[in-house]
């Protein structure tokens, strides 16, 4: 989809359910998803308003998953937001690592316990790309295609035909990917749909930007063309002209080249998935290892040497509920088995009723999962319920709290009325003295 004239919407996305019902979601979905994707750049806005719009004519039980990715050609930068979809893979050629990439949001059309869940869940993320980078968006018919034996293609053989072919040109690239996955498979028939986009950076962003301004000042320093002119068909601001004009004219294309460059260091905000292979090595040899030490460990000669931050690794924990040592120590007599993936689609129940933090809405309680409602601006309804309940406060004060909710007197906006109005996860509070054996108490930023 076209976003604007240097930008571009990529979207991959999958329906749950099949036949007729399935391809009138994903037309609705289609349709919706055109409408709000022009001149809007955040990916994660984008999703949200897609789900407003069609969340009231998807039956219950039915909802989409899908991946939404906006490519910048100018500054060479991917924004990219999920609604409960497959991450995206990230396979960087320079250092021969992969990522998952996959911001937290829910499915879109999915019935939630509160109308504001999905707004306040679902978050953006972005992106400098570089050469060689290779960027996968899939649906998990690849990696739940099976063969004659029933055995799953799965997510580490994928990964594995990704590092296997990701220096090829991207045509190649996914040209032997599929003849890998049906290689695999031998002929078993397929029991579901298959989609694979691929992208492949070609450039540094600096070097398009270069390219850009020495056009601009070619055209600027022609005759019959004023600087104005020149500006706004390029796309570029005259104060923007001029303090480059300045640079280029000082130090020519290697000084602009060097103001210009910016890199972004993905390592600093992601873990790769070679990374976090021998970080669960390491929780299931020492489960007593908090973030701290397992940063140290990192650094020997069986890791590789590798420098990971001690907050990289300790927010890769909470993500995975493993940042307790109680929390460890339960994984590792479980089996210990890898959680490398980031979860995607929440769990459901037969009835199609959202699994939030492990429980039903209708069983959640305040001490399971509790958030926090954003009232609206306008309308009235809301102020005046909670107006209501703030006067029944006082005359209930003296019933026993299961009489209280019995009746229906307290609810998740009365107990957190004061806190501020987000989604707050009751987990987050857990065991100080266990989050203290992870972080060191002159790491409180950590904290």
């Amino acid at each position: 989809m076209e976003v604007d004239d240097h930008t571009i919407g990529i979207c991959v996305a999958d329906v749950s359910g099949k036949g007729v019902p399935g391809s009138m979601v994903m037309t609705m979905i289609r349709t919706a998803l055109r409408l709000e994707a022009r001149g809007n750049k955040n990916p994660a806005e984008v999703l949200a308003k897609v789900n407003s719009f069609i969340t009231d004519d998807i039956r219950r039980g039915m909802f989409v998953t899908a991946f939404y990715i906006i490519l910048d050609s100018r500054e060479r930068m991917i924004s990219f937001a999920s609604a409960g979809h497959n991450p995206m893979i990230l396979y960087r050629g320079k250092t021969r690592e992969t990522f998952y990439l996959n911001p937290p949001g829910f499915p879109v059309g999915i019935t939630l316990p509160d109308i504001h869940l999905f707004d306040n869940t679902i978050k953006a993320d972005r992106i400098r790309l570089h050469p060689d980078d290779i960027l996968v968006a899939y649906t998990d018919g690849i990696t739940e295609a099976m063969n004659h034996q029933r055995k799953l293609y799965g997510e580490e053989r994928f990964l594995a035909a990704i590092r296997k072919f990701g220096d090829l040109d991207v045509v190649d690239f996914v040209k032997n990917l599929k003849e890998d996955i049906l290689s695999f498979t031998g002929g078993y028939e397929q029991n579901d749909d298959i989609t694979l986009v691929a992208i492949k950076e070609n450039m540094e962003a600096v070097d398009v930007k270069i390219k850009m301004f020495e056009e601009l000042f070619e055209l600027a320093d022609s005759a019959g063309i004023t600087v104005a002119q020149a500006c706004k068909e390029i796309g570029v601001s005259p104060s923007t002209y001029y303090k480059y004009r300045k640079i280029y004219r000082s130090g020519g294309h290697e000084y602009l080249r060097e103001m210009l460059h910016g890199y972004t260091n993905l390592g600093l905000r992601h873990l790769s998935i070679e990374v976090k292979t021998k970080m669960y090595d390491i929780i299931r040899e020492h489960p007593s290892y908090g973030a701290k030490r397992i940063s140290t460990a990192l650094m020997n000669d069986k890791y590789g040497n590798i420098e990971v931050s001690p907050y990289l690794i300790y927010e890769e924990l909470k993500r995975a509920k493993l940042n307790t040592r109680k929390q460890r120590e339960d994984f590792v007599a479980r089996g210990g088995k890898r959680r490398l993936k980031p979860p995607g689609t929440p769990l459901l129940t037969l009835d199609g009723e959202v699994m939030v933090g492990g429980f039903r809405s209708d069983e959640m309680t305040s001490e399971t999962f509790t958030f926090g409602i954003r009232v609206p601006k306008t309308g009235t309804s809301v102020k005046e319920k909670i107006l209501s309940v703030s006067g029944k406060q006082n005359n209930n004060n003296s019933m026993q709290p299961n009489d209280q909710e019995e009746n229906g007197s307290v609810t998740a906006e009365e107990k957190h009325e004061k806190k501020p109005l987000e989604i707050v996860n009751s987990d987050e509070n857990e065991n100080n003295e266990a989050v203290s054996d992870d972080i060191e108490k002159n790491e409180s930023n950590i904290d």
